[in-house]
């Protein structure tokens, strides 16, 4: 660090002490993120495990009749067709996964519209079949300037807030990208919205849910969640020069809108 002019040597040493302690926060917040990003991964390990199983079970089944069938050559086609459609989804799952979890990312341009699909296949579930609505609105090359792994954590907590504020019931989730009202031809604002029809949240909740350790989730009455998952999205966003917001009103869903600066 350059010395300040006319800082006496105690300053000095303040100073250095200061930016000292600013690197050691800043390696603690990253610290804080890949491990919020394990827990995450973690909450969504049993339904990824499920996944897995549907996946494999007809697979096997489907190998093992035409193991007990090997001349009946359209059985082992269809076999096969169903083998190689099970592996590749398991491998794009498994994928996702590992993405997630990558801490070696020079990119910091994210394409919205294939994190959205990433993070959604990083759930390891069929929507549709919880009863689940889910409409995907985001266009072709609608890219920001964001650590795609990042978008993808942010996206992946509001997608499981909107879940668990749906379930039990059916509903819709609405996940849609644009360039805001905000943008101009030098700088373009990429306005990005996670819709759901759930129970909603009081004024109250809705007004402190990015604060540390407030927790939206709620399940047989009991909170969910460390309540450090939108603090952290905050961050993230901030970061990247964007902002987060929400607006909520209970029995009536909740709608978390992030703007972001676009990347062209």
């Amino acid at each position: 660090m350059q010395s300040r002019p006319h800082a006496t040597f105690d300053e000095e040493r303040l100073l250095i002490r200061i930016d000292e302690l600013l690197s050691h926060i800043q390696r603690l917040e990253s610290e804080v993120e890949r491990t919020h990003r394990l827990a995450t991964l973690g909450l969504l390990s049993g339904s990824i495990a499920h996944e897995f199983n549907n996946i494999l079970t007809p697979v096997l089944s489907y190998a093992q009749l035409a193991l007990a069938s090997p001349e009946d050559a359209d059985l082992c086609q269809k076999a096969l067709r169903k083998s190689v459609d099970g592996t590749q989804k398991a491998a794009q799952i498994a994928s996702a996964m590992l993405g997630f979890v990558r801490d070696d990312e020079p990119e910091a341009v994210a394409d919205v519209r294939s994190v959205v699909f990433e993070s959604l296949q990083c759930l390891g579930r069929d929507l549709q079949r919880e009863g689940i609505a889910l409409t995907v609105e985001v266009p072709e090359k609608t890219r920001v300037k964001m650590r795609p792994v990042a978008l993808e954590q942010v996206l992946i907590n509001l997608i499981l807030n909107a879940l668990d504020a749906i379930r039990p019931a059916a509903g819709s989730l609405r996940i849609s990208a644009r360039l805001s009202e905000r943008s101009t031809g030098n700088t373009p604002e990429v306005l990005l919205e996670v819709e759901d029809s759930g129970k909603g949240m009081s004024a109250d909740l809705a007004s402190r849910v990015f604060e540390p350790f407030v927790s939206s989730g709620t399940k047989d009455g009991r909170r969910t969640g460390t309540g450090l998952g939108l603090t952290i999205c905050k961050r993230l966003v901030e970061e990247a020069g964007g902002s987060i917001g929400v607006r909520s009103e209970e029995g009536r869903g909740t709608t978390f809108t992030v703007r972001l600066p676009g990347a062209g």
